[in-house]
């Protein structure tokens, strides 16, 4: 006879037949089952912001014998190190076929993202004129950040409106170069990761005329004739004619040695003079044209 949901202790069996005959063996022994529980700890839980693997987890278990341990990501240790971000499952069994599993988490930081422009989606770096603002932004949203400047010449004031919103407008002043720099940071329990970005801001000058006298008689005060304020690179034609229409000096972008006042090598006389001028600033969306007189005066 079978019998079942017996439980763990010491039996005898008596038999007895028609006769009335009967017969006891024991005591049998059963045993109570073995069950295997497993717990996870965590050893490293967190990573930095830096997001190299250093998680470790550590698989505990009680009951069975001759336990072995299969991680989800393929390890057999007990103690599971070197983990990315994610969600680790490990199984532990016996030889007698005892399972449990558990499972743990390594978790990530939040770590911002930027990708700044100024005035325009995508361009990082602009050239305006003086007494304009620009939009500065960095690209994302739902942070915490800051913008702070650089100013060459270091005079310079970058009049940012609100230095810790993500879309912010500046006023850059005097004429130089500027650049913006914003950071994003993000906290994740204790650890907070932090990221920056720039954006470059180039303020001209404006073009204010040319001077209507120069002397070039070699005292090294105004001896030449030139657009002081307009780089080489911006000027692309620079011609001087005497009062007969003939181009004395033609300067294009080499305007920076300027005009000394002669043609040829000789000397011109002192009088009245017609310049020429066609220049584009970076700012510009198409070229600009001057002309004028000037006298020349020894």
């Amino acid at each position: 006879q079978d019998l079942t949901g017996l439980t763990a202790g010491n039996y005898n069996v008596t038999v007895t037949d028609a006769n009335g005959c009967s017969l006891t063996d024991g005591p049998y022994t059963l045993a109570a089952g073995v069950t295997i529980a497993v717990n996870i700890t965590t050893l490293t839980g967190n990573l930095a912001c830096d997001l190299q693997a250093i998680g470790a987890l550590n698989a505990v278990a009680t009951g069975g014998t001759n336990l072995t341990y299969t991680w989800s990501n393929g390890s057999t240790d007990s103690t599971n190190t070197g983990l990315a971000a994610g969600t680790y499952t490990v199984t532990v069994s016996d030889n007698n076929g005892c399972i449990d599993t558990a499972s743990q988490s390594i978790n990530a930081p939040i770590i911002p993202n930027l990708d700044a422009f100024v005035s325009v989606t995508g361009t990082t770096n602009i050239s305006v004129p003086l007494n304009t603002s620009v939009t500065l932004s960095a690209g994302s949203s739902n942070f915490t950040y800051n913008w702070t400047s650089i100013a060459t010449p270091v005079t310079g004031n970058a009049n940012i409106a609100n230095s810790t919103l993500s879309t912010t407008s500046a006023n850059p002043d005097p004429a130089g170069d500027f650049a913006y720099i914003v950071t994003a940071s993000a906290t994740t329990n204790d650890t907070t990761c932090s990221v920056t970005d720039t954006v470059w801001v180039t303020v001209e000058a404006p073009f204010e005329g040319i001077p209507t006298i120069f002397t070039p008689d070699g005292d090294g005060i105004n001896d030449t004739f030139r657009p002081v304020i307009l780089a080489d690179d911006e000027v692309s034609t620079f011609i001087i004619y005497n009062r007969w229409g003939q181009v004395v000096y033609n300067g294009g972008e080499a305007h920076g040695n300027g005009w000394d006042g002669t043609f040829k090598g000789v000397a011109q006389p002192i009088g009245t003079y017609i310049y020429v001028l066609v220049y584009q600033k970076a700012s510009d969306p198409e070229p600009r044209s001057a002309k004028g007189q000037f006298t020349l005066m020894r």
